[in-house]
């Protein structure tokens, strides 16, 4: 969706129906917010928030996944070749605001607007990043389930034919479980603003996966990747995406949980993982682990990409690399072992050098300049620009008859 002048008209539409269908339900309506529009606040490193989550299940294991497990855990990767070549690079955001608040007789709730996107950046001929595919919307989050009927009926009809038709979207919605959270108290206002955050990211995710797919179908070599922003555990378990749509995907998170680790020094009953992974050198990787969340798997390493000299924190600078090719010999059960056919450490330095080529040229003025790859930031600033301004956001609430 661009952000053209008949866009914005055909918001103001969508925002007016919105309110016309408050105004025809005895007892419902729609009140400013004491406070000014603004943006939902996040808790930082959202990454390893949501990586924590989808960590935290009973049915969890790991193991090596290469045939040259060092002793050390570490190896160099600079020396690899780069086989492969990274085509596409893709981010998703979103931002919730609370914009204003909805009442029926005495339930109040938020009415929570949500910008959702998704962005791939490829390269022309001359090696500079260009937009390959953009995808954003606007959603509305309000809970449909503790409305009335003849309420949830209006705003079906109203939105008909409108850019918001089909963009009203509960935040208790159980189809996403993992997102919505354990059940609470469905008319709790606070809960509900938690929850709308929380299911706006399962919305983006849907975008995301889309974006994805058009990426994954225009590639034209075995040797040819995708680069996911983030964790493809996240995509297998929560997008669903099936094993033919990512086996030419690797996720790259710029936080990350330590789980994955503690879960390898159980397996090899060491305890110095975490030591190692803070000791690593640019250049350097981990081993690479298989990491099992039931059903779901990735192989998935860190690798150093900056200087640990020219960073503050020992964490900076190292980024988490995952992938799912369809023909690494996945082990089946906790007990299944295998032997290596494919010099599969072969195969992982190689991409971990390919992702280390792509640190330059550097964006300093972010803050997680650390660990950002050149191309996300590029991705990151195009679905920023595509966003509406707060202002834009205030007009058209303005343009709703409360």
């Amino acid at each position: 969706m661009s952000n053209t002048p008949d866009r914005f008209q055909q918001l103001r539409e969508s925002f007016q129906s919105f309110g016309q269908a408050f105004g025809e339900v005895e007892g419902a309506r729609l009140i400013p917010s004491f406070s000014s529009i603004t943006e939902e606040e996040y808790t930082p490193d959202p990454e390893k928030r949501e990586e924590d989550k989808l960590l935290t299940t009973d049915d969890r294991w790991a193991r090596e996944a290469e045939p040259d497990f060092s002793d050390s855990i570490t190896r160099d990767f600079r020396g690899a070749e780069r086989c492969f070549n990274l085509t596409s690079f893709i981010d998703g955001s979103l931002r919730t605001v609370r914009a204003l608040d909805g009442m029926e007789d005495s339930f109040v709730f938020p009415v929570v607007i949500g910008e959702i996107g998704a962005a791939s950046i490829k390269r022309d001929s001359q090696n500079r990043p260009v937009k390959q595919h953009l995808e954003t919307k606007v959603v509305l989050l309000i809970p449909l389930s503790q409305l009335s009927d003849t309420l949830g009926i209006q705003l079906t009809n109203q939105l008909n034919g409108t850019l918001l038709e089909g963009e009203i979207h509960d935040p208790l919605d159980s189809e996403d479980v993992s997102q919505t959270g354990s059940p609470g108290d469905e008319k709790d206002y606070t809960d509900l603003r938690s929850r709308a955050g929380r299911r706006a990211k399962y919305l983006m995710a849907a975008v995301e996966k889309k974006v994805l797919e058009s990426c994954v179908e225009e590639l034209t070599s075995a040797t040819e990747l995708v680069v996911l922003d983030g964790t493809l555990i996240g995509m297998l378990k929560e997008a669903q995406m099936s094993d033919d749509k990512i086996r030419q995907v690797i996720g790259i998170s710029k936080s990350f949980s330590m789980k994955p680790l503690i879960l390898l020094q159980e397996y090899f009953e060491r305890d110095d993982y975490i030591s190692q992974l803070l000791n690593l050198k640019e250049g350097q990787r981990t081993n690479a682990l298989e990491l099992h969340l039931g059903s779901h798997w990735v192989v998935t390493w860190y690798q150093r990409i900056r200087p640990r000299q020219r960073v503050e924190s020992p964490l900076d600078g190292i980024v988490k690399v995952e992938t799912h090719f369809a023909d690494y010999p996945v082990c089946r059960s906790q007990s299944d072992y295998r032997d290596f056919e494919t010099d599969w450490s072969k195969v992982w330095d190689e991409i971990a050098n390919t992702v280390y080529a792509e640190r330059l040229p550097i964006p300093f003025h972010e803050q997680r300049w650390h660990a950002l790859l050149y191309p996300i930031y590029c991705c990151e600033r195009l679905l920023k620009s595509s966003f509406l301004s707060l202002e834009v956001l205030r007009g058209l609430c303005s343009r709703i008859n409360v």
